[in-house]
């Protein structure tokens, strides 16, 4: 039986004839902010299941039916629907869009060397709407030439934390270009995007939580899941939740890593991978907040050195609390240009205050094969803070100090807090600074040494502060006299 051509509306056709109508209904204050804002750039950050994905494909219905008309009455927008990958496209996004699509009267999908969705039908005003989709995958920096030469009234990235930020660059240029200003200066443009939550140092984490520019909105919808001491619940604010089936969200715990589950059901901008975190009891809601220091109470500095450098400050509280406040993380630079910094930012953001103690890494007492100073001498020299090295590199010892306060409670408040701007401290404590996983088949395991990274480097800077605030020798303390409590119970027993 030969196919049917699908029906085309053209322009002056009769109100009588079949209308075009979307059947949804925003499930949730984000999704519903996303659809009533104005600015170029929009996207939404959320968890499985959100109901981000159907938003954008009906925001581009919305968008193509209420383009502003020509001097023709004709409403005419050129959009283009990317993924990361040519499979993801295929399997994911594709069907998506059509599973709404292709109930739509006079549209047509096509597959072929080009992807595209056209439609075209008549409005009750008078006015025709003509819309034309192309859908492209970008599988890496360098399909940035398929963005070139595209003529577009908006662009819509699914999954862009998994996209190349060259190519989201080159397809927003792209956008504003259609309708030509001649034939329709007022006509409006949009570039959408949707995604997974992704680590705090991704470029998308940090315009989304740091740096968001001008006449752009970014809504993170609530989690699918709350940690509720040490479990996960579901969380009553979630979005979209009335069209997913129940316990969506817990029947998919079992079996995960926590960070997966933080990431993708918490929508956590944390750190996911085959490795181990090596301190995973950190939890970004818990120990994470915007903190101020105590005027009058001294600062404790921890650096790390090497040509990635970095330094953190801390202080602590009369109760016994730590608050890590700032983070300095240099990249290609030396002792010199960490001391210069740290000087500069104690100056414009700490002055009046105290140094307790400023430890190291004890590496930093060693010498170069070209100069008699040490990374300590220089930071000491740059800073006008007297650097010493941490009384020992003991991995186990330091990594130990620091878990130590992130399971204790000081009058109901974790023992250790981080201010909210130390975003890649708290990325390498969410994951970041890992075991890698040996690639073996059958169980999993991991290198005894951490994976070195930018988060390495800020995080043992934290273990070096402990250090020299005597975090380490309390736990050394506690089990030098318990042994000797052991040992003179012993005694006793020989001489009774």
């Amino acid at each position: 039986m030969k196919k049917q051509k699908r029906p085309r509306l053209a322009a002056g056709t009769s109100k009588d004839s079949p209308r075009v109508r979307l059947n949804y209904k925003a499930q949730g204050s984000t999704l519903n902010e996303f659809h009533t804002r104005d600015e170029f750039v929009r996207g939404l950050i959320g968890p499985l299941g959100s109901g981000k994905t159907f938003a954008a494909i009906n925001e581009i219905l919305m968008r193509i039916h209420n383009q502003v008309p020509d001097r023709h009455n004709v409403r005419d927008s050129r959009w283009v629907i990317a993924r990361n990958s040519y499979p993801d496209l295929l399997s994911a996004t594709i069907p998506d869009f059509r599973s709404i699509t292709d109930n739509i009267p006079f549209s047509r999908f096509k597959m072929g060397n080009v992807i595209s969705w056209d439609v075209e039908y008549a409005r009750n005003d008078g006015t025709t709407v003509k819309g034309h989709v192309e859908f492209k995958s970008f599988d890496g920096e360098q399909d940035v030439k398929k963005a070139r030469g595209l003529q577009l009234t908006g662009i819509w990235v699914d999954e862009l934390a998994e996209f190349g930020k060259p190519n989201w660059d080159m397809l927003i240029g792209r956008v504003g270009r259609y309708p030509q200003r001649d034939m329709n200066p007022n006509a409006r443009h949009d570039c959408l995007f949707t995604s997974n939550a992704c680590p705090r140092d991704h470029w998308l984490a940090q315009l989304a939580l740091q740096n968001t520019p001008v006449n752009w909105w970014i809504g993170i919808q609530p989690p699918g899941l709350t940690r509720v001491g040490n479990r996960w619940v579901e969380n009553a604010r979630a979005e979209n939740i009335n069209n997913l089936p129940d316990g969506y969200y817990l029947r998919q715990v079992g079996g995960k890593k926590e960070s997966w589950i933080r990431q993708n059901l918490g929508n956590e901008f944390v750190h996911h991978s085959d490795g181990r975190p090596i301190h995973p009891d950190f939890n970004e809601q818990y120990h994470v907040a915007d903190l101020e220091p105590l005027p009058a109470i001294p600062l404790y500095l921890g650096m790390d050195w090497g040509r990635t450098p970095a330094a953190v400050i801390a202080q602590q509280q009369p109760n016994g609390q730590w608050f890590v406040l700032k983070e300095i993380v240099l990249d290609n630079a030396g002792a010199d240009k960490l001391g210069r910094t740290v000087k500069r930012v104690l100056n414009a953001e700490y002055s009046g205050y105290t140094i307790s103690a400023a430890t190291g890494d004890p590496s930093g007492t060693a010498q170069s094969q070209t100069k008699d100073e040490t990374p300590i001498d220089i930071f000491t020299e740059y800073s006008g803070v007297q650097a010493l090295p941490a009384h020992t590199n003991d991995f186990e010892l330091r990594v130990a100090a620091l878990d130590n306060l992130l399971t204790q409670i000081i009058e109901g408040q974790p023992a250790i807090m981080i201010d909210r701007s130390c975003q890649t401290l708290i990325g390498g404590l969410s994951g970041a600074y890992q075991f890698r996983r040996v690639q073996v088949t059958g169980s999993e395991r991991f290198h005894d040494q951490p994976d070195k990274g930018p988060s390495s480097h800020v995080t043992e800077s934290l273990h070096y502060l402990l250090m020299g605030a005597g975090e380490g020798d309390k736990l050394f303390t506690v089990e030098w006299d318990s042994e000797w409590e052991d040992m003179g119970r012993l005694q006793d027993a020989i001489f009774e």
